[in-house]
């Protein structure tokens, strides 16, 4: 974008034989008054133009200007919709491959499943090192189908008002801690508009993925926290494990099959944002905490995408 605002400053600028000067939001640069500047800023979803220095400029530069302005106003407008169209598609596209990715994988589920059951009733008779070592491996290749179906299959949310701290507390019963120290700062009375059931995927996943890294660190921590926002709720699962390769940070952790976990499935950090995008929410993970190891989720504290009639029933009760 800063070469397409160069670009318009210097035909502008050559066709008035005047310095002229483009703003737009993002524009980390300040025009004094004396300069010759036009501004641009976006109104929803229309772009709008004002001259700045300009009233000394005769008729002719001034239409000159207001025209060109008006062209990149527009210009400025149909960037963003042709934008909006590609991520439409894109997103598209993704479902569509979602579908297709679905329906492989209950195939692959039911003709793996299969085998797994008959390897794992032929192990009875073997000595228990060999049983119990078959098991993990079964339990692990189950584990695996089970994530692709989670993964690849539809996203249907169940909205309805979820009292976040009950939710995490429930989590955490069932987690296998052991001697892992963990504490949860989260108000008893923030709640959300979120599918309980899926939500608390999220958090099984992450807090497993924690445990997994902590249980044989003799120290290990586990930190819940949530603070509410004005539309928003932050919630951050710090641990004190390894910190996470530099080479994985960013959007590269919550791609399938990447995982440094021994016996992960690799899916589990992309079936966790997968369920947060569904509720229009972000997670990513931070590298500026005290901790070497924070997540954080921020999710809205209603759906804007709510079936009306919903959202009508909820404002009558």
């Amino acid at each position: 974008m800063a070469a397409l605002i160069a670009l318009g400053e210097g035909l502008l600028s050559a066709q008035i034989r005047r310095t002229v000067q483009i703003n737009m939001p993002f524009s980390s640069e300040m025009t004094t008054k004396s300069d010759l500047a036009i501004t641009l800023s976006q109104d929803q979803n229309s772009w709008r133009f004002s001259l700045i220095g300009w009233e000394d400029a005769s008729p002719g530069m001034r239409l000159i200007a207001e025209v060109f302005a008006s062209l990149y106003a527009n210009s400025c407008g149909l960037l963003d919709r042709s934008l909006a169209l590609a991520a439409a598609e894109r997103k598209r596209l993704d479902e569509q491959h979602l579908v297709e990715l679905g329906g492989l994988s209950a195939a692959m589920a039911h003709e793996l499943r299969n085998p797994l059951n008959i390897i794992a009733m032929a192990s009875h008779d073997t000595p228990p090192d060999t049983r119990q070592h078959i098991q993990t491996q079964l339990n692990r290749a189950d584990r695996l189908v089970s994530d692709m179906l989670v993964y690849s299959g539809g996203l249907t949310l169940q909205l309805s008002p979820t009292p976040l701290r009950a939710l995490i507390a429930s989590v955490l019963a069932q987690a296998p801690l052991g001697n892992i120290g963990h504490d949860m700062k989260v108000d008893e009375t923030l709640e959300l508009d979120a599918d309980p059931q899926r939500l608390q995927q999220v958090f099984i996943n992450l807090i497993d993925n924690a445990t997994a890294f902590l249980r044989n660190q003799p120290d290990g921590k586990l930190s819940i926290e949530a603070k509410a926002e004005a539309e928003t709720v932050i919630i951050q699962i710090h641990n004190n494990g390894s910190e996470i390769d530099k080479t994985l940070q960013g959007d590269a952790l919550f791609q399938p099959f990447v995982t440094k976990r021994a016996g992960g499935s690799g899916l589990g950090l992309a079936i966790v944002r997968r369920i947060i995008d569904a509720h229009g929410g972000r997670i990513f993970h931070r590298a500026d905490t005290e901790w070497p190891v924070t997540f954080e989720i921020v999710l809205p504290k209603t759906q804007a995408h709510k079936k009306p009639q919903e959202q009508e029933q909820q404002n009558a009760e």
